[in-house]
C-alpha cells in the first residue's frame, strides 16, 4: 500500500509535468504572432514587451498596471483588448482584471533556453527592462516632493495622491 507521502509525491510530479501536447500548443500560437500577414512590427514589440512584463513580474499584474508599465518602459499605449488579443492564447484576464499566463508550463516555454522564436523571453533582460521601468517611474515627476510657496511641511498626501494616479506605482515601490 502506498503512504500518503508517496501518493502526495506521486500527485506533485503529475502536477508539475507538463500536460501532453502543451509545448505544441504554445509553438503553434507563437508560429501565429510571428507571422508577417497577420501582424505589424509594432504589435509584435507589444506582444513582446507583455510576455516579458507577465513572465518576470513578481505577481499577477492588473491590466491598468500593464498598461501604466508599457507606457513608462517603451512609451507604448495599450488598452485592455490590446493586451487581451496581443498574445494569443498564452494569457488571460482574470476576473480580478490580472494579466495571467495560461499555466506555469507557458512560463517554462517562453524561458526555455532552446526555444527559437522572437517572443523568447530572456530572464536577465526582461528582468532588467521591468527594473528600469520601476526606477524609471521612482524618478519621474510623479515622485518628486511638491514645493510650493507658503506650504511648510512634508509633501506625502500630495505625493500620495500623485501616486495613487499611477496603476503601476505602488508594484515599482514595492519591487
Amino acid at each position: 500500500a502506498h503512504s500518503w507521502k508517496q501518493a502526495a509525491e506521486s500527485f506533485e510530479r503529475i502536477l508539475e509535468a507538463v500536460p501532453p501536447g502543451m509545448n505544441q500548443l504554445y509553438k503553434r500560437t507563437l508560429s501565429a504572432l510571428s507571422e508577417p500577414g497577420n501582424d505589424s512590427h509594432q504589435k509584435k514589440r507589444v506582444s513582446k514587451a507583455i510576455l516579458n512584463l507577465i513572465v518576470c513580474a513578481a505577481h499577477p499584474l492588473t491590466v491598468p498596471e500593464v498598461a501604466d508599465a508599457l507606457k513608462i518602459q517603451s512609451n507604448i499605449t495599450v488598452f485592455e483588448q490590446t493586451i487581451r488579443s496581443s498574445c494569443g492564447n498564452l494569457i488571460y484576464i482574470d476576473k480580478l482584471r490580472r494579466v495571467c499566463l495560461v499555466h506555469n508550463t507557458a512560463k517554462d516555454f517562453l524561458l526555455s533556453s532552446d526555444l527559437e522564436s522572437e517572443f523568447k523571453v530572456n530572464s536577465v533582460d526582461a528582468n532588467r527592462q521591468l527594473g528600469l521601468a520601476c526606477l524609471k517611474f521612482l524618478r519621474s515627476s510623479q515622485m518628486r516632493p511638491v514645493r510650493t510657496q507658503g506650504m511648510s511641511g512634508h509633501s506625502t498626501l500630495r505625493i500620495e495622491r500623485r501616486i495613487a494616479n499611477s496603476p503601476f506605482a505602488e508594484y515599482a515601490c514595492l519591487y
